[in-house]
């Protein structure tokens, strides 16, 4: 019920973002959740959390959302493109919030998706899911803007049980940041417990979660060097070939740096994807996509870049939850399919029958 009343809150929104409308001129009337009902969202997703494994391992075909970082525009026109049909599922690497004005908006509408198809919609921890980050880059002053402590608390006990990567079709490993001198093997992913509050609590996986939220790629350099933003590593094209040959894989998805949508890297062995139109200035960057189709070629779309939504031109609805149709069992009336592209809506399974078995539609 809570989250099929945030999705339906959201639809005259996809609506007019499939239709390219100029934000910066027209006011617009986003959705807001009431302090329980957030609150209620956010322990709700939290369980899922819990019950997922630290990595996850997905069959099937997916949307890879990389960096949406409080761009509810880019997501927006990313959801009215892809569909909330579900026939195929959403990946989303993480830094969902801060730097944007709508962090709080962009993040509720990715939860609910989650809660309302939890073997669909998968998100992964960025490194902007932590408080220390929040607290310099503008989530945490829009919370209490709005709500209180009692509702940061509980993003933050959601935000430390979202898992750090997953593998799909037992060959694209998705994270956020990527590789470190002493991270070789997926099963320390594994091995690596949740919640996790801080990155600065040091334990004998340390290393290896600052790499995999942290690290970035270069092809200025073969192996490992220190990374300038403070933590992680700067890994180069011998590291990633070591890391996929060792590993059985054939590429590494990740988000975490500003490129012009996406960017292909060491022959095609890792692609960064980013998924936050206007972030750059200089040039402008266009927001990215990736779907991953069994047995294809990983395909890769632009958006053109837009600019973010003004606050300036927010109305605010609060979100009356109530009984409705669920999403699932009735058909949309929204101008998602395009036949301009050749990106493809398939069936997809997910490998946990514990999953499918714990979960209850909401």
């Amino acid at each position: 019920m809570l989250s099929r009343s945030i999705l339906d809150s959201y639809i005259p929104l996809l609506h007019y973002f499939s239709l390219d409308h100029n934000t910066n001129t027209e006011q617009i009337t986003v959705p807001r959740l009431k302090k329980t009902d957030l609150i209620d969202l956010l322990r709700k997703c939290k369980e899922i959390f819990r019950i997922e494994p630290t990595l996850l391992r997905l069959e099937g075909d997916f949307n890879i959302i990389g960096d949406i970082h409080g761009n509810l525009k880019d997501l927006l026109r990313i959801i009215s493109f892809t569909g909330l049909q579900m026939s195929i599922g959403f990946v989303f690497l993480g830094d969902y919030v801060d730097k944007g004005d709508l962090s709080i908006e962009s993040i509720v509408l990715i939860l609910a998706m989650k809660l309302a198809y939890p073997t669909k919609v998968f998100m992964i921890r960025g490194n902007h899911e932590f408080d220390n980050m929040n607290n310099e880059y503008g989530f945490k002053k829009q919370v209490f803007e709005v709500y209180d402590d009692d509702v940061y608390e509980a993003f933050h006990d959601c935000f430390s049980c979202i898992p750090l990567a997953a593998l799909v079709n037992q060959e694209h490993l998705c994270m956020h940041g990527g590789l470190g001198p002493g991270f070789v093997s997926l099963n320390q992913i594994e091995q690596i417990e949740r919640p996790i509050f801080s990155v600065d609590t040091e334990t004998k996986f340390s290393q290896i979660l600052d790499s995999i939220l942290w690290s970035d790629p270069s092809e200025m350099i073969q192996q490992y060097t220190n990374n300038n933003r403070g933590k992680g590593f700067v890994y180069g094209g011998s590291a990633v070939n070591k890391f996929l040959q060792n590993n059985n894989l054939k590429t590494i998805i990740r988000s975490h740096q500003c490129v012009d949508g996406y960017k292909e890297l060491f022959d095609g062995g890792l692609i960064t994807v980013f998924s936050s139109s206007c972030y750059s200035k200089n040039p402008v960057n266009r927001c990215g996509l990736l779907q991953i189709i069994r047995n294809e070629q990983i395909t890769k779309k632009h958006f053109p870049a837009s600019e973010p939504i003004s606050k300036m031109n927010i109305d605010y609805k609060i979100v009356e939850v109530s009984q409705t149709i669920p999403l699932c069992q009735r058909r949309l009336s929204l101008p998602f399919t395009k036949t301009t592209t050749n990106m493809k809506r398939m069936s997809f399974s997910v490998k946990s029958d514990r999953m499918k078995k714990s979960f209850v539609r909401n």
